[in-house]
C-alpha cells in the first residue's frame, strides 16, 4: 500500500486509542506528504518542540477534543514525555475507561482528541522499543 493510500485512511481509522506514527519524517518527501494531507486529517494543533514535559502537558490540556500533530519526536526523549502521551491514548484493557493525563503535582484531565505522531526512527525501530508497546500497541504506521 502507498503512502498516500494510508494517509487516506486517516480520517477514517485515527482514533484517540489509535494513534498514527509517521516514520523516518526527517525525509522531505514524507514531510511534504503531511502537509499535503493536512486538511483532510482536519488537525487543530501542530506540535514541533517542547522544552520541558510540561509543554506537552500543558499543549494537551488546552486541547483535549482536537486532534494534534506531534512533530516532535517523543519517541527519543525523556520518559516523562511518553507518561504523558500514554494516558492521553490508553484505556483500562478490562473496563475500556480511558486513562487521565497526569504529569507530575498538576491536576489529571481527560484528553478524547486523537494524536499523530512524527519520528525519524523506521517502523521496525519504534516497534522494537519497550516504550512503543506499552503505550500505543494499536497505532497505525505511515
Amino acid at each position: 500500500m502507498t503512502k498516500q493510500a494510508l494517509y487516506n485512511q486517516l480520517p477514517e481509522k485515527l482514533t484517540r486509542t489509535n494513534p498514527f506514527i509517521l516514520t523516518e519524517f526527517h525525509l522531505p518527501e514524507n514531510q511534504q506528504l503531511l502537509d499535503a494531507n493536512m486538511f483532510t486529517i482536519g488537525f487543530h494543533i501542530m506540535l514541533k518542540n517542547f522544552i520541558e514535559p510540561y509543554s506537552l502537558y500543558y499543549a494537551l490540556q488546552r486541547n483535549p477534543n482536537d486532534t494534534i500533530v506531534i512533530e516532535a519526536d517523543i519517541f527519543q526523549m525523556d520518559k516523562s514525555y511518553l507518561d504523558i502521551l500514554e494516558g492521553a491514548i490508553r484505556v483500562t484493557p478490562e473496563s475500556g475507561i480511558p486513562w487521565k493525563v497526569t504529569y507530575q503535582y498538576n491536576p489529571p484531565f481527560l484528553f478524547s482528541g486523537k494524536i499523530i505522531l512524527c519520528t525519524a526512527l523506521k517502523e521496525s525501530n519504534v516497534r522494537r522499543r519497550k516504550a512503543f508497546k506499552s503505550i500505543c500497541p494499536n497505532a497505525h504506521f505511515i
